[in-house]
């Protein structure tokens, strides 16, 4: 299921409209799939813990988190 989410995610990035969002933070979109994943498989992690291993802030990784979400839901239909 994973694998199907984040394979959609990759196909919308091409897509104009989320272009520029994708490719000017693409580290805080990396980070926000593994904390959705995580919390997907039942291991979750503080988005501090997931900001300790890269150079995102928590302020960033907390934005992109709910746009990837949002467009999560949005590809799912849900």
């Amino acid at each position: 299921m994973e694998a199907v989410i984040f394979s959609k995610i990759y196909l919308a990035c091409h897509e104009e409209e989320y272009q520029r969002f994708f490719f000017s933070q693409i580290e805080a979109v990396i980070f926000s799939m593994i904390y959705l994943a995580c919390r997907e498989e039942g291991y979750p992690r503080t988005m501090k813990e997931m900001c300790a291993v890269g150079t995102v802030t928590k302020k960033d990784l907390g934005k992109v988190f709910k746009q990837v979400l949002e467009c999560v839901m949005m590809l799912l239909n849900v």
